[in-house]
């Protein structure tokens, strides 16, 4: 009898962890580094991508022990009918910010070259998660405007193109720059 009663604390504690920790990850990203942290889902080839916009500096209490880097993870579908090889690229990236790559539970990324060792068919999915680390953001109320590009690795098409800002938020006129999401 206690012995089913123990396993049956087991299983409850284990059901209650399994919700408790996507909930408080949940709360973390929105609450502690809602600006800083994201996981967005695209799919390519697309015309139009929603931006990725960043508020740098909007502080709360992961900037204590993690006070310069931005997070984005990027899932991506291929809804085309054919198979695609993919590379990617950062575009208009200043010396002051370096990034980390890495395939987010993705088979065959390559973290140097920055692209998928194997063909994507269609429907097929693909993730890639980028640490933007900001040397120095100055007064400048946009830290960072370019692009992520998607592109095709044999025929060099772009095949997507997601624009990303990073505003300074403890810099004078950093809304303007855009707005941030929230």
């Amino acid at each position: 009898m206690a012995v089913k009663s123990r396993a049956a604390a087991i299983l409850i504690i284990g059901v209650l962890l399994g919700f408790a920790i996507p909930v408080g990850l949940g709360v973390y990203h929105s609450m502690v580094r809602g600006g800083e942290s994201y996981h967005l889902f695209y799919s390519f080839p697309s015309e139009k991508a929603r931006p990725i916009i960043f508020r740098y500096g909007a502080g709360g209490i992961a900037k204590i022990l993690d006070p310069n880097t931005l997070g984005v993870t990027i899932s991506l579908t291929n809804v085309d009918k054919k198979p695609h090889m993919i590379g990617f690229k950062l575009e208009k990236l200043p010396p002051n910010i370096h990034v980390h790559w890495s395939g987010f539970h993705t088979k065959g990324f390559n973290e140097e070259k920055h692209l998928i060792e194997r063909v994507l068919g269609p429907r097929s999915r693909a993730g890639v998660h980028l640490t933007f680390f900001i040397e120095q953001a100055g007064d400048k109320p946009v830290i960072y405007s370019g692009y992520f590009k998607v592109y095709d690795l044999k025929t060099g098409d772009t095949l997507l193109k997601i624009p990303i800002k990073i505003l300074n938020v403890k810099a004078a006129g950093a809304e303007a720059g855009g707005g941030g999401r929230r």
